[in-house]
């Protein structure tokens, strides 16, 4: 799917860039929060089949309860296996512990007046868990399976998959057998999405495209310029949406492919980067940047763009641990119930109204199907030392 995702490109110059190229505005300005937020409550509420009123409720109580959940993994994180957001409007989340649930963290939920449930009894905390399936995928990838994916279930098991036959190697010792499920299938398990056909991240030599990002300023040079995924190797063209006017130099700055996730950042010249993004198949549905995900739960929804199919979807996460070996070994990502990027969306963002959620790398199966994953915009800083440019 030749698709390049909501593409956070610049829509008018900055004070002091005079000179400088920018992207045309044929849609007016670009929506604000309240805007952003009314036309993401009536695509979620029409796909779930619920009101907009318990719609606006449940996102709202999404937000938080991510608050409280990063609350409580900041003062429990050799304890915190996991959180759960409430799958229906006005229904019980829920914190998993390894062992005995913390006192404090029951006081900590009562003082935050959510419906949320406190479970204990975990064998590993989250950080085990996301160690322990770097370790089974690098273990299998180095017996020679690749591509191999890895998702750790609210449950606190993990599932992971690699294609058959099953190599010598391929062997877990017991330190890592506990609670794993592993499948050798004769089908692809995981997946870039490089794409075929137009899109705003190109590399002009080979043809190949990927999608852009989110605006960036590096935190010490204060370059700024734009993302796009780790696996677009060679992108060096931006491409402006709805115009056939002109063509951007998009120099490569700095890539990271480990555990921060699987991202990469260009500086765009002569061109002024913006703290907006493309969020649907219109111009006029160019999106201000207001904030930046802190973090994330099972149960969450955040929406996608795909262009080449022209809507914007949103999903549910599925898991907050994803492991994948496709180009390069990259973990944290993030899984959702579906796939609905396709080849083209590599890099594009997932957002939630005017916030900044993260960036498509790719997908992987599981025996529910095939699913999205992306890299979560709120590790940017720590894997390639820019933030998110908001407004």
């Amino acid at each position: 799917m030749a698709v390049f995702l909501a593409v956070v490109l610049p829509t008018a110059p900055t004070s002091g860039a005079a000179g400088h190229r920018h992207d045309p505005a044929p849609g007016g300005a670009a929506l604000d929060k309240a805007a952003a937020t009314t036309a993401d409550v009536a695509i979620i509420a029409e796909t779930f089949g619920w009101t907009p009123a318990a719609t606006r409720r449940h996102m709202l109580h999404q937000e938080a309860f991510g608050a409280l959940v990063d609350e409580t993994q900041a003062r429990f994180p050799t304890m915190f296996a996991g959180a759960e957001h409430a799958e229906i409007p006005d229904s019980r989340s829920w914190i998993r512990f390894k062992g005995e649930v913390p006192a404090a963290a029951r006081t900590l939920a009562s003082a935050s007046g959510l419906d949320v449930g406190l479970a204990g009894g975990g064998k590993f905390s989250a950080t085990e868990l996301t160690d322990r399936a770097v370790a089974v995928v690098r273990l299998l990838a180095d017996a020679g399976h690749r591509p191999v994916n890895a998702e750790v279930t609210p449950a606190g098991t993990i599932n992971v998959a690699a294609n058959a036959p099953r190599q010598p190697g391929a062997v877990l010792p017991p330190a890592l057998s506990e609670g794993v499920t592993l499948r050798f299938i004769e089908q692809p398990v995981a997946g870039d999405l490089h794409g075929y056909g137009g899109a705003p991240a190109r590399n002009r030599s080979t043809g190949s495209v990927c999608t852009t990002g989110f605006s960036v300023e590096h935190r010490v040079t204060a370059e700024t310029g734009i993302t796009t995924a780790a696996h677009c190797d060679g992108m060096n063209q931006y491409t402006q949406p709805w115009s056939t006017v002109y063509d951007i130099d998009f120099p490569f700055r700095d890539q990271h492919i480990g555990g921060l996730g699987e991202v990469e950042w260009h500086a765009t010249v002569d061109h002024s980067d913006l703290a907006e993004y493309y969020a649907d198949n219109s111009p006029s549905e160019r999106r201000e940047v207001n904030s930046v995900e802190s973090g994330t739960a099972i149960n969450n929804l955040y929406c996608i763009y795909s262009r080449i199919g022209g809507t914007r979807v949103c999903d549910r996460v599925t898991s907050t641990s994803v492991v994948l070996f496709t180009t390069g070994l990259s973990w944290t990502l993030i899984g959702m119930d579906d796939k609905n990027a396709q080849p083209g969306d590599s890099g594009g963002p997932w957002s939630y109204q005017t916030e900044a959620v993260g960036t498509v790398v790719g997908w992987y199966w599981t025996l529910s199907g095939n699913h999205d994953a992306w890299s979560p915009a709120w590790l940017f800083d720590s894997a390639l030392d820019v933030d998110v440019l908001v407004q």
